[in-house]
């Protein structure tokens, strides 16, 4: 089987993934995708990449420290699938003795991230949100991991792409 990396590359469906892995790449992070320890990529698609405005791609270049943070908010170190989600909140609910009669329809976790922020990933049926952002594609599994692919990027607190712009220019340009 593939490890993240490849299956990221190899996807040719209308949802295109390159930008992330660039972006990890051109700061020296991409052997996470590589690497044989497990991990749970959310990999926002080329799209939301599209979508910033004029050079907020490059500015997020120019400031290599925070597009690490940004990145790293991204990746979770464990595999995590849609059933593993199920699986660990029922865990959690049962260790807190919550009776199941009142257990709440959805299955929410706070998992650590490779920043310094968690992310919330909640799991109703079968669809899967983190940071109450719908996951678009999800379960996309690889030799080391999983890929869950979401429309936009997940900003961590303090970042934004406001921030990556304020940082490259003085405020007179941006107004």
């Amino acid at each position: 089987m593939p490890n993240v990396e490849e299956v990221l590359l190899a996807r040719v469906s209308p949802i295109t993934c390159y930008a992330f892995r660039a972006l990890l790449k051109a700061i020296g992070k991409s052997y996470i995708l590589q690497g044989k320890r497990e991990i749970t990529v959310f990999v926002p698609c080329d799209v939301a990449f599209e979508t910033l405005s004029g050079g907020t791609v490059y500015d997020l270049l120019k400031d290599t420290n925070r597009l690490e943070e940004l990145l790293n908010f991204h990746l979770v170190p464990m595999r995590l699938t849609r059933f593993d989600v199920a699986s660990l909140a029922a865990q959690f609910a049962d260790q807190n003795n919550v009776p199941k009669v009142i257990r709440p329809r959805a299955q929410t976790l706070q998992v650590e991230t490779l920043s310094i922020y968690p992310l919330t990933i909640t799991l109703m049926q079968e669809e899967l949100r983190v940071n109450d952002m719908k996951v678009y594609e999800a379960d996309c599994v690889a030799d080391n991991g999983v890929i869950h692919i979401i429309k936009d990027i997940l900003w961590p607190p303090g970042l934004s792409e406001a921030s990556f712009r304020s940082a490259c220019y003085p405020q007179s340009i941006l107004t």
